[in-house]
């Protein structure tokens, strides 16, 4: 591999397969790198850095001075770990992503493509952070997928009195662009099954709902209309940048008119 080390307080390619002693110029900065690590072309790591096992780090990522990354965390290309910061086990940072000196993200966590986490803050476990989604300076969010502040971060939708409107991009005749999922909604109507919660869970067995600007940012080009309906959070099962629920109301067909 061929990655950035600091030289005399600048940074300088080395190339391990090339280098007789890279073992040595890791050790004298202190640096530790786990079990089955890849790493990308061109990554820059900083001193004291220490990395898990089984991380994946794309190219040009960079790393900074005293950061601890996880064991199997993935860390996208252009992303940017500053100084001190420390990303949990499992962790997936997104693509051009940056994260503050000091931040803390949590174990299983998910940062979106070219999001920004201020520094000093705090995302808990499991938490789900959009793209180009940013976070102040020591903000401090412990994840509970069962509060409405935690599900209103995380799909921009208002939960008003444990409710909230969310939406789905469908085909026009009202079934499910999912290939697998051949499921016909019919406007007035809503569905319920006998699901059980679990937040480890993103695309699994139930109905999936998001706001308006997600779902019609999912349809693109394609043919399709807008459904809505009223989803109360004691049936949500589990809450990324979207919500996996068991049960939604009577959806309705969206018009423009009505945003």
């Amino acid at each position: 591999m061929k990655i950035y080390l600091k030289f005399n307080n600048e940074w300088k390619l080395f190339d391990s397969d090339k280098e007789p002693d890279f073992s040595k110029l890791l050790k004298e900065r202190s640096i530790v790198i786990g079990e089955s690590v890849k790493i990308g072309e061109s990554v820059k790591i900083g001193e004291s850095v220490k990395i898990g096992n089984f991380v994946e780090i794309g190219v040009y990522a960079k790393i900074g001075d005293f950061a601890k990354i996880g064991n199997f965390a993935k860390i996208g290309n252009f992303a940017k770990i500053d100084d001190t910061a420390e990303i949990g086990d499992s962790v997936e940072i997104g693509d051009s992503a940056e994260i503050g000196d000091c931040a803390k993200i949590g174990d299983f966590a998910k940062i979106g493509n070219y999001a920004k986490i201020g520094n000093y803050a705090k995302i808990g476990d499991s938490a789900g952070i959009g793209d180009f989604a940013e976070i102040r300076n020591n903000f401090i969010w412990d994840f509970i997928p069962e509060c409405d502040l935690s599900i209103t971060i995380m799909t921009g939708v208002i939960m008003q009195e444990n409710k909230g409107v969310f939406y789905k991009a469908v085909k026009p005749d009202l079934t499910c662009f999912c290939e697998k999922e051949k499921y016909q909604y019919i406007e007035g109507k809503g569905d319920e099954k006998e699901l059980i919660k679990d937040q480890s869970i993103d695309c699994g067995e139930g109905w999936h709902w998001t706001s308006y600007e997600r779902a019609v940012a999912f349809a693109g080009g394609k043919k399709h209309v807008i459904i809505s309906s009223e989803i109360h959070r004691e049936d949500i099962l589990s809450v990324y940048n979207k919500v996996r629920v068991k049960k939604f109301g009577p959806i309705k067909i969206v018009k423009l008119s009505d945003k």
